[in-house]
């Protein structure tokens, strides 16, 4: 027979206790749910691209056609990079919703203030400065691609400090900070470095002269 140690007023007010703190602990594991399906979402989306990748250089270069729909498509490099950065990145500047007053964050904010820390990357980041700021990702993403450091620069953004972190992400969950996560994009963008972006069409790279 099992003693209870527990008296009847006791185990009321446990089970009145667990009840009124259920619903805020039912919140944060599904917070740890989401944020669980967004990582997974982030190994699926960018091996899919990959692969595409691997497809298109597998073929012989007269049957290519154009690399534009595999870099920049739904399934493309460029969307998936774009989740990628995208997880765990704060919605607005402040506490207020950005409808009533706040600012959008963007994955390109992140971008620009990391060239604080990196002045040497400024000037060249910054030239993208004409596009809206989701084409301004996208052509960093093409840009990174063509001199092969689309991993080099994604590990310098992971480089960045804590302070520069959290003005925009949470700071637990996102893909800079999850070691085994951001050892899986490291190597999977590694291999980029073997595909010849030479010949990208000129409408990724509008407005880069020189590049």
């Amino acid at each position: 027979m099992t003693t209870s140690f527990i008296s009847g007023g006791s185990q009321a007010n446990l089970s009145a206790s667990v009840r009124s703190r259920s619903p805020s602990l039912r919140r944060v594991n599904d917070q740890k749910n989401q944020s669980n399906q967004q990582a997974d979402d982030i190994y699926e989306l960018l091996g899919r691209s990959i692969n595409q990748l691997v497809k298109y250089f597998d073929e012989p270069e007269k049957k290519r056609g154009l690399i534009t729909p595999i870099l920049c498509g739904e399934d493309g490099l460029v969307n998936a990079l774009e989740k990628t950065l995208s997880y765990g990145l704060k919605k607005s500047t402040g506490n207020v919703p950005f409808f009533d007053g706040g600012r959008k964050r963007y994955v390109w904010d992140f971008l620009i203030k990391v060239c604080d820390e990196y002045d040497g990357r400024r000037s060249q980041w910054q030239r993208f400065s004409t596009f809206g700021k989701d084409g301004r990702f996208q052509n960093w993403c093409c840009l990174a691609c063509k001199p092969h450091l689309l991993s080099d620069w994604f590990q310098l953004l992971s480089q960045c400090s804590d302070a520069c972190l959290q003005q925009f992400y949470d700071p637990f969950n996102n893909c800079f900070r999850q070691e085994k996560l951001n050892q899986f994009i490291i190597n999977i963008l590694e291999p980029v470095k073997d595909f010849d972006f030479a010949h990208l069409e000129p409408a990724l790279l509008k407005g880069l002269a020189g590049v």
